[in-house]
């Protein structure tokens, strides 16, 4: 893999990894626990970045953590 490969494999898995992560942001703004969504996101946009430079795979990967988190934050959180 070349350079310029890399760079956009980056780049794809950020903005790609960050879309798939404002699920979780979704969720931690509702319930109110906007940290928690904010984490869920980074840790997203850093799975998109590792599945599309170290794995070769696609970035759409970053939906199943962004889908635990959503749900941890949703079943975990009393909403008020």
């Amino acid at each position: 893999m070349n350079s310029f490969q890399l760079i956009t494999a980056a780049i794809g898995g950020f903005v790609i990894g960050g879309f798939c992560g404002s699920l979780s942001l979704a969720a931690g703004i509702v319930r109110k626990k906007l940290w928690i969504g904010i984490l869920g996101l980074c840790f997203c946009i850093g799975f998109g970045v590792l599945m599309t430079t170290v794995f070769y795979q696609p970035a759409f990967l970053s939906l199943i953590p962004s889908g635990v988190i959503a749900a941890l934050i949703l079943l975990l959180t009393k909403k008020k």
